[in-house]
């Protein structure tokens, strides 16, 4: 996620270099068709080598009884009484929603929020790579290191206290924070850069709290209705948060456009209003939804315990 975060743009533009392109921009200074088609080839021609080896090195380790026997429509059965899938599924919809909507309308903000966006901070020179950063660019990048903390941070937290507790905290604090985003001065990049910092302290730490999560509602599967469906329990959430990756897609443009913007109409006040609202207290409704939600799962850490207990101690009375 930081090198995409932080070599998408400055890449677009060095491949996008092409005065002959018929997409070529003398006031960008490269062809955006060129550059972005490029970049995706290439970012798309690493992700399938990365994903061929996780395939590859993916190894099953958990497998269910051999006595087990069960249909499709029996685990779809037992899933929809499944209170903690339920809750969880719904959560990352919600959860993923608010991330697509504001850090979908960075790019937004920068350019006719802030109006700064294009302004080049500072320059990293790879060989004969000349790699320029703009606002936005050190901005999201600013955003990513402190998503790298944030997952950095988490271990020794969930060590020391409850996960569930902590959860909810992250999202709460992620409410606050979104939510304060709206009334900051719009022409202070440092402001702006350290406050995205502390989001994204947060928005690095969330999903290794849900993911862990996942491995516990397929714990509480097993224990409630003695049957091992790890895929299914996990294959239906990871369904939810694209639901919300998808809808949070969509929202964020959908959105904008009710607030008047057009390609020709960028700036009027509405507008404006309308593109700080939706990275700020726009998404902070709905990762206060995800909190509210996450409020009734009811596996704490003392209720998991108990069921590792319980199944350890089943496993061992089947051998």
């Amino acid at each position: 996620m930081l090198l995409i975060t932080a070599f998408t743009l400055p890449l677009a533009k060095f491949f996008g270099a092409n005065i002959s392109h018929p997409g070529y921009s003398e006031e960008l200074g490269y062809s955006q068709a060129l550059g972005f088609q490029v970049t995706m080839g290439v970012f798309g021609a690493i992700a399938i080598v990365l994903l061929i080896i996780t395939f590859l090195t993916t190894r099953v380790r958990v497998q269910p009884s051999k006595e087990q026997k069960s249909t499709f429509r029996e685990d779809l059965n037992d899933i929809r009484r499944n209170i903690p899938w339920i809750v969880l599924f719904v959560a990352s919809i919600f959860w993923l929603i608010h991330n697509m909507i504001r850090n979908g309308m960075v790019a937004y903000y920068f350019n006719y929020v802030n109006g700064e966006g294009g302004k080049i901070l500072w320059t990293l020179i790879i060989g004969a790579l000349e790699l320029k950063f703009d606002q936005t660019t050190t901005f999201l990048t600013i955003g990513t290191i402190g998503m790298l903390a944030g997952v950095l941070l988490s271990t020794p937290v969930k060590k020391r206290f409850d996960r569930k507790s902590v959860i909810i905290s992250i999202t709460m604090s992620t409410v606050v924070i979104n939510a304060a985003f709206y009334w900051l001065p719009q022409d202070n990049f440092v402001v702006l850069a350290i406050t995205n910092f502390i989001w994204s302290l947060f928005a690095g730490a969330m999903p290794v709290f849900i993911f862990a999560m996942f491995a516990d509602v397929a714990d509480f599967h097993a224990w409630k209705f003695n049957k091992r469906a790890t895929g299914l329990v996990t294959a239906g959430i990871m369904f939810a948060i694209k639901v919300g990756v998808a809808v949070g897609g969509f929202l964020g443009l959908y959105f904008l456009g009710l607030f008047g913007y057009t390609k020709e109409v960028t700036d009027t006040p509405e507008v404006i209003n309308g593109i700080k609202l939706l990275i700020s207290i726009i998404p902070a409704a709905f990762i206060l939804v995800c909190g509210i939600m996450l409020y009734f799962y009811p596996i704490n850490d003392k209720f998991l315990a108990q069921i590792v207990t319980d199944l350890s101690k089943r496993k061992k009375s089947e051998e």
